[in-house]
């Protein structure tokens, strides 16, 4: 079998998207599969166990990048008409698309609000380069992806497709890298931080709070 993977970047600590496509590239590659690579970055310890394949994005602006991105990499996918093509980017046509990044509909909907603000937002050169390239994405692929029911939701929501077609996977866990704390380590930890045995400790990782809920 082989297998192309789609990710504009792509390394452990760049993001956890990055992270994750890092991951799950060598983790396929370790079973014995086929897996080529197409990004304009890759970590170097991960490019020595996959085919690395660069789609170089030199033009300024993400808007310009990401169109560029998009292009360059159908023309290469079409040098490997065997392949299974999964992208964590949005390009079109694929045979699986996964909804990494957030909907972008659904943030222009929600963050852009008001009648007028929203037209004017709509017709910006970005934001029309990516609500077009992730309608194409999902509309254009086999199967779909989401690592939520939140996004299955809003997949149907913005673009009328049906649940059925959407598969949830969520992200997986390390448990060698995070595991539950043994009672002794909790308390040293909490007494660190100055929090008492009868009070909630939160911890919130990722960024873009507002949007992930933190309030």
């Amino acid at each position: 079998m082989e297998i192309c993977v789609i990710r504009r970047r792509v390394g452990i600590g760049l993001g956890g998207a990055e992270g994750y496509c890092h991951r799950l590239c060598a983790f396929i590659s370790s079973q014995g599969v086929k897996v080529r690579l197409l990004s304009e970055y890759c970590h170097p310890e991960l490019a020595q166990a996959v085919d690395w394949v660069p789609i170089p994005t030199s033009l300024r602006g993400s808007t310009a990048r990401n169109l560029l991105f998009h292009h360059r990499v159908q023309q290469r996918l079409g040098m490997f008409p065997r392949a299974v093509s999964y992208a964590l980017s949005r390009t079109y046509p694929v045979d699986a698309y996964r909804i990494t990044d957030p909907l972008h509909a659904h943030t222009v909907a929600t963050r852009y609000q008001g009648r007028l603000l929203g037209v004017l937002t709509r017709i910006g050169p970005r934001h029309r380069v990516l609500l077009r390239l992730e309608r194409g994405a999902v509309e254009g692929s086999r199967a779909l992806v989401a690592i939520s029911r939140l996004d299955q939701r809003l997949v149907k929501k913005y673009y009328g497709v049906d649940q059925a077609r959407i598969e949830v996977i969520y992200n997986g866990v390390d448990q060698g890298l995070f595991s539950p704390a043994r009672a002794e380590e909790r308390q040293v930890m909490r007494s660190r931080l100055g929090v008492g045995p009868d009070e909630s400790l939160y911890l919130f990782a990722g960024n873009d709070f507002e949007r992930k809920g933190l309030d």
